[in-house]
């Protein structure tokens, strides 16, 4: 309550007070209302409220406010794909052609490959001398048939518009006229991917990456490139960005049957690749590198330098010991080097021929790595092939406590040795995130990890053995106890086919599901998602029935 004194005298103020605003008066104090408007409601209430309307409706709310204005372009161009020479394109670079609209744009992917196409299209119709030239001046509108039938062949009723930013549909160099003006306006972008592929080298693609450079200078974070390593020299120069903090590099098949090619691509890994990677040693903290290209990487990762920034390393490519990676040790090495700074490892072993063969290939690569684990000594996330009991066992006992993520794949691990497995995991005390291989789930699995890991967060499963072959009745009455005090939040479950390299985006199968729904709703009642999806507790209420004709 507030009281005052008729007659008191203060100084000249006015202020607001829970919605009131107190004046002083020449006889003393007065009260008076002052009614909230939109312009004192704090932008995060407004993103609050935004978050309740459906996304088809959200913008019928841009004219309420600057803040729903900016929040609707936010939504509707926060994410830009470029990589399909369709009419959503041509609408979507016609609205970027607007600064205020570009500058929304906060993640970008471009994959041009349609550039080529159109460029080699455009050159054959140029040189034809069937047709008349200006039949074939536009190609690109000839790609875009299907969407805008000719003239000659439909009615004025029936006609579909025309793009309002062009005049006929956009030649090839039109639209790369357009991307270079949408790139100009794209002055908050804070990612960027972009696949090279067989994009070729001229004036108009050089503009293009210089415009790119210049607009992306100075926010830019995460850089995502992909192509071919002897493309790698050219692309780099235009993606020297100050502030990157996460670089993902992807080196792509070369299908070229040039001699010696394996040594050019080292040499492009060496003289231009390393030395990229090196220069960002003050800002980069998670660096990925994925590669299929024919050439050895042990000379590229000796040539790495100390990223005393490095948080986390993602390496995915052919770890074969004689043609991709000779010498094994550059790669423990370069673990070794970063062990003082990295908190996540990632190691993915490509495989053209099933990942069977790719393990083979990397127990060698593997026996080097884990010859010295002071590498793990900081770790808090480890994701690592594994190929034997012995090689797992060390892994975990060698894994810091603090650990709280840990994915081991490429052994299915059979029922004898799922309990030595899980007996050594007891001593990861702050695990929450756990990924195993097994050959078949059984319900006493889960009364072995229950009271081993009761902090556990998300658990995932990948099964030798198909989901079509759990039945009903014969998996429920295995003894099983359901874990009520267990607190596991997340689980998922897949079949091997399904998920043979443990990358957790996999999709789901109906026998998956309908697994999971039964050890949900009979042994892990407190389960809230599925594969990090969190699906509700009323749709379980109906239960399917599990096995072979089921559905």
């Amino acid at each position: 309550m507030l009281t005052w004194v008729r007659g008191l005298t203060l100084p000249h103020y006015d202020r607001c007070l829970d919605g009131f605003t107190l004046k002083q008066e020449m006889t003393g104090l007065t009260l008076s209302r002052v009614d909230p408007t939109m312009q004192d409601v704090p932008p995060d209430i407004w993103a609050l409220i935004a978050g309740y309307v459906p996304s088809p409706a959200l913008p019928t709310l841009m004219c309420v406010n600057r803040t729903l204005f900016n929040l609707v372009l936010d939504t509707r161009y926060g994410t830009v794909e470029w990589g399909t020479p369709d009419k959503k394109l041509i609408r979507l670079l016609e609205r970027l052609q607007d600064p205020l609209v570009a500058s929304h744009v906060r993640r970008l992917h471009i994959r041009p490959w349609f550039i080529q196409y159109l460029f080699e299209r455009e050159a054959l119709f140029q040189r034809s001398s069937l047709m008349e030239r200006e039949t074939w001046s536009y190609t690109f509108g000839q790609m875009l048939n299907y969407f805008y039938p000719s003239e000659s062949n439909t009615t004025p009723d029936d006609r579909p518009p025309r793009p309002h930013g062009f005049t006929t549909y956009p030649s090839t160099k039109e639209l790369m006229n357009s991307m270079i003006k949408a790139i100009k306006g794209m002055t908050n972008v804070v990612e960027c991917e972009f696949q090279w592929r067989d994009m070729p080298v001229n004036a108009d693609t050089l503009s293009f990456l210089s415009s790119a450079r210049a607009s992306f200078n100075s926010k830019l974070s995460k850089l995502i490139l992909r192509t071919r390593v002897s493309r790698f020299g050219q692309i780099l120069t235009f993606a020297d960005f100050p502030h990157l903090t996460e670089l993902e590099l992807h080196f792509e098949y070369d299908p070229s049957t040039e001699r010696g090619i394996d040594e050019i691509n080292v040499d492009v890994l060496i003289q231009s690749v390393a030395p990229f990677i090196s220069r960002l040693q003050g800002t980069l903290h998670t660096l990925t590198i994925a590669s299929v290209a024919r050439c050895d990487h042990s000379a590229f990762l000796r040539a790495l330098g100390t990223l005393p920034n490095l948080r986390t390393l993602t390496l995915q490519m052919q770890f074969n010991d004689a043609q991709y990676l000779y010498s094994p040790s550059s790669l423990s090495n370069l673990l070794l080097r970063h062990k003082a700074f990295l908190t996540t490892l990632v190691i993915r072993p490509n495989y053209d021929e099933g990942l069977s063969k790719a393990l083979a290939a990397w127990q060698a690569i593997s026996d080097t790595c884990t010859a010295d684990l002071s590498s793990l000594v900081n770790l808090e996330s480890l994701t690592f092939p594994t190929t034997d009991l012995p090689t797992m066992t060390s892994l975990i006992h060698n894994a810091p406590a603090h650990l709280h993520t840990l994915r081991l794949f490429g052994r299915y691990l059979p029922p004898e040795e799922v309990s030595s497995v899980i007996s050594a995991l007891g001593s990861l005390t702050k695990l929450r995130t756990l990924s195993l291989d097994i050959q078949l789930l059984n319900p006493e699995l889960f009364s072995l990890l229950a009271p081993t890991l009761p902090a556990l967060h998300s658990l995932t499963l990948v099964l030798e053995t198909s989901p079509n072959l759990y039945n009903t009745h014969t998996f429920l009455n295995e003894g099983y106890v359901p874990q009520t005090d267990w607190q596991l939040y997340d689980l998922a479950i897949y079949h091997k086919y399904h998920k043979e390299d443990s990358n957790l985006n996999t999709p789901s199968t109906n026998m998956e599901h309908d697994l999971m729904w039964h050890i949900a709703s009979h042994i892990l009642p407190n389960v809230k998602s599925f594969k990090g999806t969190g699906y509700k507790r009323s749709r379980w209420q109906s239960v399917p029935a599990l096995g072979i004709g089921a559905h």
